[in-house]
């Protein structure tokens, strides 16, 4: 999601600070849910939307490894959400 907006090769000390930022704040978002004890939360999705998730997250990684084990070089990277 981050070369949509700042190329690493033209720019690759903004690339690494935006990309560390991003996984600090990630971090400290779980940590947070962690130490507030907020896990209880997810008792309240149904166990369809839970398996939609877990399945869809498995193909799109699935997807992903087949490229590298098929040797395809010019495989989609447009695997985030649609835009309008």
């Amino acid at each position: 999601m981050l070369t949509e907006e700042v190329s690493p090769s033209e720019q690759p000390d903004l690339f690494l600070q935006l990309a560390l930022t991003s996984t600090f704040f990630a971090g400290i978002f779980q940590a947070a849910l962690g130490i507030l004890r907020l896990g209880f939360i997810i008792d309240f999705l149904s166990k369809a939307i839970l398996i939609g998730f877990m399945v869809g997250s498995a193909v799109i990684v699935a997807l992903q490894q087949l490229k590298g084990l098929h040797g395809i070089k010019h495989f989609t990277k447009k695997m985030q959400q649609l835009k309008d």
